[in-house]
Formats: C-alpha cells, sequence, structure tokens
C-alpha cells in the first residue's frame, strides 16, 4: 500500500475524530476568553523541544500556584505573589518547567509574553489579532512580535484557537511524513520564515491531491506519527 493510500485509509477511520476536534478548536476563538487565548499562546511558547503533554500540564502548575496570569488570581494567594520579585518569579516559573527543555529560556518567553498581553491588568489578546484580514499576516506579526515564537508556533497558536484552517504547524512530526510522501526531499533541521512558507505551500498541494483540507491533513498526520490528536 503506498503513503498516500495509508493516510486516506487512516482519514477514513478517524475522520470523525478529527473534525471534533477542529469544533473544539473554533470554539475557543467563538468564545473570545482572553485569559484561554493568551493561556494557549503560552502552551505554544512551551512546546519546542518538548512533550505537548508535558508543557500543558507544566503551564497548569504555574496557573494554578499563580506565577503566570496574575490579574485572575485571587487574595490572599496574590498578597504572597506580590511578594516575589520578577527575578524570583523567573525562577520559580523555570523551577515548574523542570520537566521542559530549555525551561529558563521559556520561563523568560511566558514573563515577556504577560507583560506584553497583559495592561493594567486586563489580558487584550483579541484586540490586536483582530487587525488583521489575513491569518498568513497574523502569523507573520506574532512571528515578529512575541518572544520565543517562529512561523510555528504561531501556527500552532492560531490553529488551537481555531484560525489555522489555511495553515500548518510545520514540525519533525509532520515534517518527516511530508519526507516519506515525497513533498520533501528532506527534513530540514531548521525552516526561515520563507523555506515555511515554500513547504507549506508543498503541503496544500498534497492536502488537495489526496482530497484532505489542509488543517485536517496536519492533525491526520501526527495522528499517524503518535498515535493521537492532543494540542
Amino acid at each position: 500500500m503506498t503513503f498516500k493510500r495509508e493516510l486516506q485509509r487512516l482519514y477514513e477511520q478517524i475522520k470523525v475524530t478529527i473534525e471534533h476536534r477542529a469544533a473544539e478548536f473554533r470554539a475557543v476563538w467563538e468564545r473570545g476568553d482572553e485569559r484561554e487565548l493568551l493561556c494557549e499562546l503560552m502552551f505554544c511558547l512551551l512546546t519546542p523541544a518538548a512533550r505537548a503533554h508535558s508543557a500543558w500540564e507544566a503551564l497548569q502548575n504555574l496557573k494554578k500556584k499563580a506565577l503566570i496570569l496574575r490579574e485572575t488570581v485571587k487574595q490572599p494567594q496574590f498578597s504572597r505573589f506580590c511578594a516575589y520579585n520578577e527575578d524570583e518569579r523567573r525562577r520559580r516559573i523555570a523551577d515548574e518547567l523542570r520537566t521542559v527543555r530549555f525551561r529558563n529560556n521559556k520561563a523568560r518567553n511566558l514573563m515577556e509574553a504577560e507583560r506584553f498581553f497583559v495592561i493594567d491588568g486586563k489580558v487584550s489578546v483579541l484586540s490586536h489579532l483582530r487587525r488583521f484580514h489575513m491569518i498568513q499576516d497574523t502569523r507573520e506579526w506574532l512571528a515578529a512580535t512575541i518572544r520565543g515564537m517562529g512561523f510555528k508556533e504561531a501556527s500552532h497558536f492560531l490553529r488551537n484557537i481555531g484560525r489555522g484552517q489555511n495553515i500548518a504547524i510545520l514540525d519533525r512530526h509532520i515534517l518527516r511524513c511530508l519526507k516519506r510522501a515525497g513533498v520533501i526531499a528532506a527534513v530540514p533541521e531548521s525552516l526561515t520564515a520563507k523555506a515555511y512558507v515554500e513547504t507549506e505551500q508543498r503541503m496544500k498541494m498534497f492536502a488537495g491531491c489526496i482530497g484532505i483540507p489542509i488543517d485536517h491533513l496536519d492533525m491526520l498526520l501526527w495522528y499517524h506519527e503518535t498515535g493521537e490528536i492532543f494540542k
């Protein structure tokens, strides 16, 4: 059986699951919960070179311990937290990220993201994202503006909030599948913005060839490599 046919058969088996997950992602955008949106962005900042489950669990621990998203924390826990200076908070965040690679750098990334999107105790993500008509422009802005966020992480975030219908998350799992399918000649060590867009376009052409929407193909390839569809 060719890899192309293997993917088509697998899609037939899990299409309902993929559609359900895609609907869950779209619901995030429809709810418009600013805190939820920022949480998803922070999760995507934690995922490079890390297991998705580990990144998500670490993020939940940071929220529970009031080390991020401080404006939602009530007294008296908030009072205790305010006693920390920023260096101490960064250290505490890094401690909670011990299951995530590059934890010190990622701790700083989380704090920078919070500093950018939380003004006077109010989270504001939607106002930034709604400035753009094209999702590719939104992605470029995220990659250029948010520390630690490249095209892959920005694509991941946009997919997780239901805005990824026309973009791809080109992580190593997906790239390995694209190589096997003959879409690319080799798995690159890294992708420039230009190379990312070119590879994404090749994936779109492949998606059209096998009759699977690109956002569904993204989840299908992830499932093929990992056996699940998480976040």
